[in-house]
């Protein structure tokens, strides 16, 4: 009987308020029938039309936001009464009412976190159960984030569970947490203090004396560690079990190297009979930042090469099935990544989940965008969404850092210093292992005191595409630098827009593409990365740094590029199916495989026959053949890039192929260009 089941099939919709909807009689057989995780902004999300909020009050944002209803009818075995049962949302966007038989179980505020309710008191063993779900993505002043450069979409866009528990359980009801936290106090090579916690919820008159057991195993699956508390709890009651446990030569979490994982398990034991259980992972590793030399993991160098990752899809909006997430996981690791950014908001814990296992660092992040609101309101609501977001997620390793918001302090005069020092104390208490971030907007610069209250500092900055030159990144971090007082920071943003049927042959970085303008030529992306990245890695104090954008995305106001409705400065389509040129760029430099790739491939029907063939690839020099004859070998330059100047193409079809070996393996590439 104890168990969580996803209840994603068999839901009614209709995206509009209607009267008496949440009543179990009321009639929704004229609504669709659909299935969850499900969005109403799947596809006018990204249509474009919409007008950018610059003074941050509602306005026309180019897609539906109001409401939608949600009904469906859940089956309760009879013999109920022995346990409780709760409903937990994963997510809804972005206000959710939620009724169940009639009764109002509560609202939820925030787009991204989970919430659950107990549902047991208005449970019918004898007729169905009808689930009503009102939810509303309407733009409200007191709910973070009032703007941003994407969208807020609506609906139940992830999956809605029924959890059957004992009397006696692990709450759920903790902010939607497991109820169980695995702190780690102190880790090192030789030994892991670690501290667990559950929260133990009890709707049993006289219960008698129960035990809770701790297990830990190791990735095989063998036990290496228990322990045993016995405890008394009274009715409608919840405390707290506390257990340390120390681990000798702990097998550490190592990033992508080594993702070691050790599985702790939470047992309620009552008459010796397991009543509720839940299983967590426990990744041990220690980091830090050293101001001068950069990031450590584990004691060593771990220079941070990360992505920025939003959580929309073509056609699909937010509703992401597991699948998709696998696949945008996938190509991150496959071009080398060892991190990602989850902007701006709260991500699915499936996605913290897989980089757990796959060892990919996450800096975790709270969806206050642009500006705040001054009002007890706005700071509760962001205070509630930030508890939500360390209480659900902190038992996933793959998270390094609690970011706190995102690009504050310049579209208003009133400067947000004394919320985020809030928040910042906020986040310490309820985690005092991980540090905070913030993500600054290089134009905001001069907002010292708010750069200087968190742990870490991450800057977007974007030389050579909005402003100045690609080279102007490595003189201006050494001033931002200076602004958040010498600790070192990272670049929690960079990049440049690019369409992949949008080229300029022999295109330099001193040519100058209008980002709002509609042309963004592959080829300017591939500059303003080179170039950046170069910057970059030459900094010692700069710990890590992060490409925005992964994947393109939608954004209703954009009217740029080839596409209205779109941010262009994905390195990879918004459908995932073709991987624009800068991505093997990044491959090249991140990865040991041997890999070759020619730029400016989409780029088939030339005008000037001397053009420029530049060629990505970690191989230590590479062969180029022009219609079959060899135009001799290239030795690499700096950040795995190889250049043939100056080579002529012959009237009509030409047939360029490049040839490289690394550690005896040998790749080559080829692609047609038709000379005008």
């Amino acid at each position: 009987m104890i168990g969580d089941k996803i209840i994603n099939k068999n839901w009614r919709f209709i995206k509009k308020d209607v009267k008496d909807a949440y009543l179990p009689e009321f009639n929704d057989r004229a609504w669709a029938e659909i299935e969850l995780p499900h969005t109403w902004n799947a596809l006018d999300v990204q249509d474009g039309g919409g007008k950018r909020n610059i003074f941050f009050k509602k306005s026309d944002p180019g897609y539906y936001r109001g409401v939608g209803w949600y009904r469906t009818s859940i089956c309760i075995p009879s013999n109920i009464d022995q346990y409780r049962a709760f409903i937990r949302f994963e997510a809804a966007g972005s206000v959710a009412d939620v009724y169940f038989n009639g009764n109002k179980l509560g609202q939820h505020l925030g787009a991204f976190s989970a919430f659950c309710f107990e549902i047991t008191p208005y449970l019918n063993t004898n007729t169905e159960n009808i689930l009503a779900v009102k939810v509303d993505n309407s733009w409200r002043v007191d709910l973070p984030p009032l703007s941003g450069d994407f969208p807020i979409m609506g609906g139940l866009y992830r999956p809605v569970h029924l959890i059957i528990k004992a009397k006696t359980c692990i709450t759920p009801l903790d902010y939607a947490s497991p109820g169980v936290y695995i702190k780690q106090e102190q880790v090192s090579k030789l030994k892991a203090n670690i501290e667990l916690r559950a929260k133990i919820s009890n709707m049993e008159q006289n219960v008698k004396e129960i035990t809770l057991n701790f297990t830990i195993s190791d990735a095989k699956g063998e036990q290496i560690k228990q322990s045993t508390k016995s405890l008394k709890i009274g009715f409608n009651n919840i405390i707290d079990v506390v257990q340390h446990i120390t681990i000798e030569n702990p097998h550490l979490w190592n990033g992508r190297d080594d993702p070691y994982l050790y599985t702790v398990k939470f047992e309620l034991i009552k008459n010796n009979e397991v009543i509720d259980y839940i299983d967590q992972p426990l990744g041990l590793r220690y980091y830090h930042v050293d101001a001068e030399r950069g990031f450590y993991l584990n004691g060593k160098p771990y220079a941070i090469r990360g992505v920025n990752r939003h959580q929309d899809r073509l056609n699909k909006g937010w509703a992401l099935s597991y699948e998709d997430q696998d696949e945008d996981l996938q190509i991150i690791m496959e071009m080398g990544a060892n991190a990602i950014r989850l902007a701006h908001y709260q991500h699915s814990d499936y996605f913290y989940q897989i980089c757990d296992k796959k060892g990919i660092l996450v800096w975790a992040e709270l969806c206050i965008v642009d500006r705040v609101n001054f009002s007890k309101a706005f700071f509760e609501n962001s205070r509630t969404m930030l508890i939500e977001l360390i209480r659900q997620n902190y038992n996933h390793p793959s998270i390094f850092t609690w970011s706190l918001a995102n690009e504050l302090g310049l579209f208003q005069f009133r400067n947000p210093v004394t919320i985020i020092k809030r928040l910042n104390h906020i986040a310490h208490n309820e985690d005092s292992k991980r540090p905070t971030a913030i993500a600054g907007i290089f134009a905001a610069f001069f907002r010292k005191k708010l750069h200087r209250i968190t742990d870490l500092l991450g800057w977007n900055y974007y030389p050579g595409w909005y402003y100045n030159s690609a080279k102007n990144m490595g003189p201006r971090l050494v001033k931002l630098n200076k602004v958040g007082n010498n600790r070192g920071c990272c670049v929690s943003e960079y990049g440049a827009g690019a369409s992949i049927f949008q080229h300029q042959q022999n295109l330099t970085e001193k040519e100058k593409i209008k980002p709002y303008g509609k042309f963004h030529p592959e080829e300017k992306q591939n500059i303003v990365h080179e170039e950046n990245y170069k910057q970059i890695v030459a900094l010692p104090f700069v710990w890590g740094s992060f490409i925005w954008n992964m994947f393109d995305f939608a954004v209703s106001f954009r009217d740029e590029g080839d596409t209205p409705g779109r941010n262009d400065k994905g390195i990879v389509s918004y459908d995932r199916k073709l991987k624009k040129d800068v991505y093997y760029f990044y491959k090249a430099n991140w990865t040991k495989q041997a890999m070759i790739y020619i730029t400016s491939r989409r780029h088939k029907e030339r005008n000037d026959p001397f053009t420029e063939i530049k060629i990505y690839s970690n191989c230590a020099e590479i062969e180029l053949l022009l219609n079959e004859n060899s135009l001799g070998k290239a030795p690499k330059e700096d950040f795995c890039i190889f250049r043939f100047p100056k080579i002529e193409l012959k009237k009509g079809l030409n047939k360029v192929e490049v040839i490289g070996k690394l550690n005896d393996q040998v790749v080559s590439d080829s692609i047609n260009w038709y000379l005008k």
